[in-house]
């Protein structure tokens, strides 16, 4: 994956967990529009934020301009301004966003801008190499609170050939 324009769910979750590395083996080029910045950095001694400030630091993750297209998305109100500027910036540039958060899928796919979330990085990374499995990824973001539904963590695991046989049966 050459680009993608990130939301700050997914990043947050890869730094406050260590596994920013992770997203950074499967995208060449992460954009971050200004409000996905602020929200990820407005306290700095949340969990993953000083990650993603040396990310912003070492060139990793990119700050983009304000997308133009922020208008179009001004009218949706259960997104909030990170939500709406991932978009924008996506739809202004005609790349991906990486976005869990599931009104925030809707709309994109509304649009026909091209959607990733988290775990299908994880499943990319495993697919070319740079991850040997999901599981403990996804252990850990559970612990971390991230929400994940048991239907996306098994179909994840299939997908990633790490399902058991117990998991079938539920």
């Amino acid at each position: 994956m050459n680009l993608v324009v990130a939301d700050s769910g997914p990043l947050i979750v890869f730094a406050r967990t260590h596994s920013l590395d992770v997203l950074l083996a499967v995208a060449k080029r992460i954009l971050v529009a200004p409000a996905v910045r602020e929200e990820c950095l407005f306290d700095r001694t949340r969990p993953g934020a000083k990650a993603i400030e040396q990310a912003f630091e070492r060139g990793e993750l990119t700050l983009s301009g304000d997308p133009e297209m922020g208008h179009l998305f001004d009218n949706i109100p259960n997104l909030n301004a990170g939500e709406k500027s991932a978009l924008a910036l996506a739809l202004s540039i005609n790349e991906a966003v990486l976005i869990d958060e599931k009104l925030g899928r809707v709309i994109a796919r509304q649009r026909n801008i091209k959607v990733i979330g988290s775990v299908g990085i994880l499943l990319l990374a495993k697919k070319i190499g740079k991850l040997a499995a999901v599981k403990p990824i996804l252990d850990t973001w559970k612990r971390a609170g991230y929400h994940l539904s048991e239907d996306l963590i098994i179909a994840a695991l299939d997908q990633a050939g790490e399902i058991t046989p117990a998991m079938h049966r539920r």
